[in-house]
């Protein structure tokens, strides 16, 4: 029998974090494999993508801009305020050609007027095998300014497509393409959902005899804070050491794909606190992400 990890909780503290052969399991246990690092649990459905593969672009085909449009560029520049300015509504495809295969999980959208263009958008990769283009990810509904991230079955692929049908012109801030990183957790008690909150200035206004008269609202946008428990340390060498290279780059991070797939931020990142060990073999992880909801 080969080795595992078994840890033992009460009341959320661990009584025992131990290695050990062929342990009975009972129902207070979790059973981690050492051999391929921490287990992804079934309910463990939070993602972040941070490594945009449309940034390695080595060929791109876009849709007829209007003068006022920033060019290509600007969607991939981390810069949600340049955006690429369609000239028609109706059906607009983008294509991303990047200079290898890579594994690719999920889209992303960022700084659209989805809402006033009443867009519905669809994300396609390359299939060499059939040499035809496959649907991966689709949706509608959004509001203006509020970001769309998909994660689908990873495949390889060097090409993709997006494509909106819209009733209005499509302008659109950010678009992404990646493998995005699953949390092997679920988010711990304390999250705070940047859809509850608001970082909005309000500046109230008062009259000479201190009456309210007009306010001001500043848009500063959300902020989202989630802590993963109980992280292996190898997950963290094995997966996390990589993403630290682009702290303070825009991310997409959904905190539940499987059943919240519209409860998305896309924004800056930056680890509130710095993981350290909690146990022989166990650390916690801290983010903190403020952007767009």
């Amino acid at each position: 029998m080969k080795n595992v990890s078994i840890v033992l909780f009460n009341n959320n503290s661990v009584l025992l974090d131990n290695v050990e052969k062929g342990l009975t399991l009972t129902n207070q246990c979790i059973i981690l494999d050492n051999s391929v690092g921490t287990t992804i649990g079934s309910n463990a459905n939070s993602y972040m993508l941070y490594d945009n593969l449309a940034r390695n672009q080595t060929a791109l085909t876009l849709p007829d801009q209007n003068a006022d449009s920033a060019g290509g560029l600007a969607l991939y520049d981390n810069n949600t305020n340049l955006t690429f300015n369609c000239l028609n509504s109706g059906t607009v495809d983008f294509y991303f050609t990047i200079p290898e295969a890579k594994e690719v999980n999920s889209m992303g959208v960022a700084g659209a007027n989805l809402g006033t263009s009443t867009a519905v958008w669809e994300f396609y990769t390359w299939n060499s095998d059939t040499s035809a283009y496959e649907k991966k990810a689709e949706g509608s509904g959004k509001l203006d300014n509020s970001p769309i991230f998909n994660t689908f079955d990873t495949v390889t692929t060097n090409r993709v497509r997006f494509r909106f049908i819209t009733t209005a012109p499509l302008r659109v801030g950010e678009l992404g393409f990646g493998k995005a990183l699953r949390f092997p957790v679920p988010p711990s008690i304390g999250l705070t959902p940047a859809r509850w909150s608001t970082n909005d200035q309000i500046n109230i206004g008062r009259a000479e005899n201190n009456t309210l008269s007009g306010n001001t609202v500043i848009k500063r946008g959300s902020t989202e804070s989630v802590k993963f428990d109980k992280l292996e340390a190898q997950w963290l060498d094995d997966n996390f050491i990589d993403v630290l290279s682009y702290e303070g780059v825009p991310v997409w991070f959904s905190q539940d794909q499987k059943y919240k797939q519209n409860n998305v931020i896309y924004g800056n990142w930056e680890t509130s606190s710095k993981p350290s060990y909690e146990s022989a073999f166990r650390s916690s992880l801290s983010l903190k992400i403020s952007g767009a909801v």
